[in-house]
């Protein structure tokens, strides 16, 4: 089981930003070591803040037991060792503790997926206007709140991100790889952000929370491991989101790792620099990664 404490190492592919076939194998919405931690957060986020981190525009009941389907069975099959069917709940067993999920419960079937894994869950449904977020149980945020872009459709879901308007060849590109994902099939791509803080729980930033580039030696990289799965119902899709957070300190083992990063680094322009935050550290940032190799 890997630890996720050090996901940044184990993923070549961190710093690309297309997206990529893949299977739904033992490398999809996989148990790791520290999951615990997780799968602790996101309960105590939605029994104290549930309408913060869950959202549904209403009539996804079948879409959400189709998850739940998909992901119960998936991770029943890949990871034995860790899920457990036991009569009508499944018993989690991550970090020496176990977690008791019920599976038949008159929650949110999503909700009840999500309780399963680190990942965080959201039903995007092809609408007369485009693909919008229909439902999304989302507890580990990266800037944003799913209750904020609850029903929008995916240009203004994206709103905020630079050359994502509607009709952008970007907007334009997403929308027609959503139109062409074949029932059953899995892509996946990767994001990543800098931040002063280690939270998983980041929902939209207020004045500057969690932007502090002062000391560039504290800060965290946060990437995400983001797949789309056409749903059986072929109107739906499962968007995962995957969270971890490295200290930025992580990459003075990987040589390969700091230049990608300073690559993409260098590469952003005005706008996007204001997006991640970095406007105005940036020199500095590509300094210090270079003296980290």
């Amino acid at each position: 089981m890997r630890d996720r404490s050090s996901q940044l190492e184990a993923l070549p592919k961190a710093f690309e930003i297309g997206v990529a076939p893949t299977t739904r194998d033992a490398q999809w919405l996989r148990p790791f070591e520290g999951m615990g931690t997780y799968l602790t957060e996101k309960s105590r986020l939605l029994a104290c803040d549930f309408d913060l981190v869950f959202a549904d525009i209403g009539g996804t009941d079948d879409g959400q037991r189709q998850v739940l389907e998909l992901v119960s069975e998936h991770l029943l099959k890949q990871f034995p060792e860790t899920y457990l069917a036991a009569g009508d709940d499944i018993v989690v067993t991550v970090d020496g503790a176990q977690f008791n999920v019920p599976i038949k419960t008159a929650e949110a079937p999503l909700v009840t997926a999500s309780k399963l894994l680190a990942d965080d869950l959201v039903i995007m449904r092809k609408s007369n206007d485009g693909w919008q977020l229909a439902c999304g149980c989302v507890c580990f945020p990266s800037a944003w709140n799913v209750r904020q872009k609850i029903g929008k459709i995916m240009s203004d879901v994206h709103a905020p991100v630079p050359d994502f308007a509607q009709g952008s060849r970007k907007a334009t590109i997403i929308e027609r790889m959503f139109d062409a994902l074949q029932i059953g099939a899995t892509v996946e791509r990767y994001n990543w952000s800098l931040h002063s803080v280690d939270d998983l729980h980041l929902p939209e930033p207020e004045d500057g929370d969690y932007l502090d580039m002062d000391d560039l030696a504290r800060l965290f990289f946060r990437g995400e491991v983001q797949t789309l799965t056409k749903l059986p119902s072929g109107s739906d899709i499962l968007f995962t989101i995957g969270v971890y957070v490295d200290p930025l300190d992580v990459l003075r083992r990987n040589s390969e790792l700091i230049g990608d990063l300073n690559m993409q680094l260098m590469a952003l322009n005005g706008e996007q620099l204001d997006y991640k935050g970095l406007r105005g550290v940036r020199d500095r940032l590509h300094g210090h990664l270079n003296s980290m190799g």
